[in-house]
């Protein structure tokens, strides 16, 4: 930090830690307290972001979709062993994929659905949360 010897006006440079101890002039020779260097501006804390988590709408949804792929293929198997235990064993198979199938088509507007909706809560949460962090620091910045 610098200082002004108030006799002479002579401008001295001392540490920061010397403010308030009594120091001498370099050029005049006379004593003074070193004035105590203002305390460097601490940077505002920002609030934490909140952890996303998706709507239940959107947990139900994804739920739904693995309990029907899931039925889906098990109902084809299910299929499948009757007809493998009759004279046609390709229908079997047959059942198998429509089971696969199945739970393809009507699994997909589940997680469909369930992306898009997750798609925009998350970014309706993320644009709330820059906001209210800009409202924040908005808030706890000084006029200097």
């Amino acid at each position: 930090m610098k200082a002004a010897c108030p006799k002479c006006g002579q401008m001295l440079e001392m540490a920061d830690e010397m403010g308030g101890e009594s120091v001498s002039c370099a050029a005049c020779g006379a004593d003074f307290i070193a004035p105590i260097a203002p305390a460097k501006p601490v940077p505002p804390q920002l609030p934490r972001l909140a952890p996303y988590t998706p709507p239940m709408l959107v947990q139900l949804l994804r739920a739904a979709g693995w309990i029907v792929a899931v039925l889906s293929i098990f109902a084809g198997l299910v299929a499948a062993m009757t007809s493998f235990r009759g004279a046609e064993p390709w229908l079997g198979v047959l059942f198998i994929a429509t089971g696969i199938a199945g739970s393809i088509v009507l699994a997909f507007p589940f997680f469909a659905i369930a992306q898009i909706l997750d798609a925009i809560t998350r970014t309706a949460h993320e644009s709330r949360t820059t906001n209210d962090l800009l409202l924040e620091l908005l808030r706890t910045r000084r006029p200097e």
